[in-house]
């Protein structure tokens, strides 16, 4: 079910998230997305890419969206690039790493990867004509974590909470040793 520590050994690991307008809900066919960022774990760098949905600006507007100061305006003030362009540049980045880190196979990993991020980057990413050059897995954290905390009372696994439990739990490990 997991992946073996010698998988991935074998590959540079990439921790992504994409942020994206429309209702999930209703469908990945609904969503478009604004803004990538990644971060290669191996390397420490960082790839962010801010995108124009081909929407218009008034479907913009009226998208839905978890991010409270999203508009067009917005998109125009951070240089949002044209989806084809920004795939591209992810991908040749991705490749650029993979080089960097002497390895073949990149590994992306987001909270709730295989529900929303990974379905729609690659839709978009195959819609707009990019691909990655590389072999690439995926993996959930979001799946990850609910298996790691089973029989806990953990049962909220917001990326906010993780946060808070694991470094919680980190302090008080370091206050019984001393």
């Amino acid at each position: 079910m997991w992946l073996a520590p010698h998988d991935v050994q074998l590959c540079a690991k990439f921790v992504f998230d994409v942020e994206f307008i429309g209702d999930i809900s209703h469908g990945h066919e609904e969503c478009h997305p604004w803004e990538i960022a990644v971060l290669c774990v191996d390397t420490n760098q960082k790839f962010y890419c801010p995108i124009m949905p081909q929407l218009t600006k008034k479907e913009i507007g009226e998208a839905f969206t978890s991010t409270d100061t999203f508009n067009y305006a917005l998109l125009q003030k951070i240089n949002a690039q044209n989806p084809g362009t920004a795939y591209r540049m992810l991908a040749a980045w991705i490749h650029q790493m993979l080089k960097i880190c002497q390895k073949s196979t990149a590994l992306m990993i987001s909270h709730n990867c295989f529900a929303s991020d990974m379905p729609i980057l690659m839709r978009h990413m195959s819609r707009h004509g990019a691909a990655f050059v590389c072999p690439v897995m995926f993996f959930d954290s979001l799946l990850f974590c609910r298996y790691a905390f089973r029989g806990t009372k953990e049962n909220d696994y917001s990326l906010d909470n993780l946060f808070t439990s694991c470094s919680y739990a980190e302090v008080r490990s370091v206050m019984r040793k001393t």
